[in-house]
């Protein structure tokens, strides 16, 4: 009973068909620009004395070149109270 159930999930396993993988084309010119940004937000975060994750950049591709447009930084209630003084 055993033997025929495994056999059975044998044949069913080999019905589904494996995705191919997907030629994705990465620009090493790409790569650097985003290496780029994440080194300006990591910038923004140490200057302000807040983790990465506060700090959202936004870019924008012009003419194949990324371009920072603008950055939020997120502040939780002590880093408010610390970066104003009080």
């Amino acid at each position: 009973m055993w033997c025929l159930r495994a056999k059975e999930k044998q044949v069913e396993l080999k019905s589904f068909t494996a995705p191919s993988p997907s030629n994705v084309f990465y620009d090493d010119d790409l790569a650097e620009q985003e290496t780029r940004i994440e080194k300006t937000r990591a910038a923004i975060a140490s200057r302000i004395g807040v983790p990465m994750e506060a700090v959202d950049v936004a870019s924008e591709d012009i003419n194949g070149q990324l371009v920072i447009r603008s950055a939020v930084v997120y502040l939780s209630s002590r880093d408010v109270i610390r970066i104003a003084g009080e």
